[in-house]
């Protein structure tokens, strides 16, 4: 029903990654990500792409080239990574566009697709690169279940 694209979940787990890596010890590179995450380097650039256009990362071009972080992790939130990749997170289509729809005066869902969207957009706010990073795997999640 509700999936996170492929595009969230490996831009994720490479800026934990990135997180996790030294920055004294110069870029990392991508191929090094990508080996390390089990993630086609292909891929891996159109997402790093993206989050270099949205000031995530950073570049360094040359032989002993790669990413760095381009501001510290506790200030990238779980949400504007998902914008970076994936565009503005909307539930519904009546919820970027209401003027389109002609339902909107008399649809009884709305309300609930709005508070839904609120809710995402808080919870995926309120958490951080840094906040992931420091998960541990296997950690019990609020709901109980183990992550």
């Amino acid at each position: 029903m509700f999936s996170v694209p492929t595009r969230i979940r490996y831009a994720l787990r490479a800026l934990i990654r990135l997180r996790s890596h030294d920055p004294a010890s110069g870029p990392l590179a991508l191929h090094q990500i990508a080996h390390e995450e089990r993630i086609s380097v292909k891929y891996l650039e159109s997402i790093f792409t993206q989050l270099r256009r949205a000031g995530i990362v950073h570049s360094i071009r040359g032989a002993e080239g790669g990413y760095l972080l381009a501001r510290p992790a506790s200030d990238v939130s779980i949400l504007t990574i998902i914008e970076a990749v994936e565009g503005p997170l909307i539930t519904v289509d009546c919820l970027q566009h209401p003027e389109r729809c002609p339902q909107k005066s008399v649809c009884r869902t709305y309300s609930l697709w709005d508070e839904l969207q609120a809710q995402l957009e808080s919870f995926f706010s309120g958490k951080t690169l840094e906040t992931l990073s420091t998960c541990h795997v296997g950690e019990i999640t609020s709901q109980g279940r183990k992550a």
